[in-house]
């Protein structure tokens, strides 16, 4: 490789990179949607449970709903959802949203098993772990309103601790609307815009 390259020409690569990932990420913007949307299914049945007294089974619907909602994913995005040439970004994307969904439900599959917090806490985690993943997905995107969600995440999160259990899952489910599935809907408005109906 020359020590000489072309200013332009690695601005231009550069660039390139930049939109391709912001294809991905806006892409995902169904992920985001549907990952939601079954959080408010999940929160709803957390409430039951709850309400019912069997709290140690409230990890129940995050496994098999959550679990499922993630497989559905994982899958349209390797098929023809996936935008083209996503490359590394996209990949990395992928990589941190996997991390976060498994972080998440195992640590509150097995601390919610155990007894030893209770159903607030367990979403502050969750609410904590979708923060950093804006965060995450905003910096190495550059969009800069994605990245700001996290701050709201955090605040809300925190939030959560102060409510009693059987109110917690109500309080998440609005969050999850507000910050995930509106945000998803923008996403593919977004991409829509930029390349036309997908």
């Amino acid at each position: 490789m020359s020590d000489h390259s072309d200013p332009v020409a690695d601005l231009a690569y550069i660039r390139g990179i930049m939109e391709r990932s912001r294809s991905a990420l806006a892409e995902n913007g169904l992920g985001y949607i549907l990952f939601g949307l079954s959080s408010v299914v999940c929160t709803g049945f957390s409430y039951l449970l709850g309400f019912l007294g069997w709290s140690a089974w409230i990890w129940t619907p995050w496994v098999f709903v959550f679990g499922g909602t993630s497989l559905v994913v994982w899958r349209l995005m390797a098929g023809r959802h996936r935008p083209a040439n996503s490359g590394q970004v996209g990949r990395l994307l992928a990589a941190i949203w996997g991390g976060i969904t498994i972080f998440s439900i195992a640590a509150c599959m097995l601390l919610g098993f155990l007894g030893r917090i209770g159903l607030g806490a367990e979403l502050c985690i969750c609410g904590l772990a979708l923060g950093l993943g804006y965060f995450l997905s905003g910096t190495l995107i550059g969009i800069a309103w994605l990245r700001n969600l996290s701050s709201l995440w955090l605040v809300g999160s925190g939030g959560l601790l102060f409510f009693p259990d059987l109110a917690a899952p109500a309080v998440f489910a609005g969050m999850v609307l507000l910050l995930e599935v509106v945000p998803g809907f923008l996403l593919r408005a977004r991409y829509r815009k930029q390349h036309g109906s997908a």
